[in-house]
């Protein structure tokens, strides 16, 4: 498998905005960070269901996007296990389950230093490979 090189996604402009930064990224996983903050809450005082999806939407993009292909989701499946709070900080790690070269089912799981999972996610991505001139 070559050599993943996602300089495109790392420079997506929403992750940027909402504070993701990317821990660790190997050929087979990706590990980003937060901290999410008052503003990124619900009316419960806890960290938004559509911040956790789009935190690890990303970690899924950064995985499935690489220098070879172009990857989106068309199926998401996630389950918010427990409340997260805001201002500590959270990581979101993408693994594949599965991995094709026209699809791929990837693995997200949310949770903070201590290993408290808040959500857990399955996208199925479609992938097309990128034609090299």
């Amino acid at each position: 498998m070559p050599e993943k090189s996602n300089i495109e996604m790392e420079k997506e402009k929403f992750a940027a905005k909402l504070g993701f930064k990317i821990v660790e990224r190997s050929l087979s996983s990706v590990i980003i960070s937060t901290i999410p903050n008052m503003s990124d809450t619900n009316a419960l005082d806890m960290t938004h269901g559509g911040f956790l999806f789009s935190f690890a939407d990303y970690a899924s993009a950064l995985l499935g996007n690489t220098e070879n292909q172009i990857a989106v989701s068309n199926s998401v499946y996630i389950n918010y296990i427990a409340p997260c709070m805001p201002n500590k900080e959270i990581f979101a790690k993408a693994t594949y389950l599965t991995e094709h070269p026209k699809a791929a089912i990837v693995d997200v799981k949310i949770y903070d230093s201590s290993n408290n999972i808040f959500a857990t996610m399955q996208a199925r991505l479609s992938v097309r490979q990128k034609e090299h001139k």
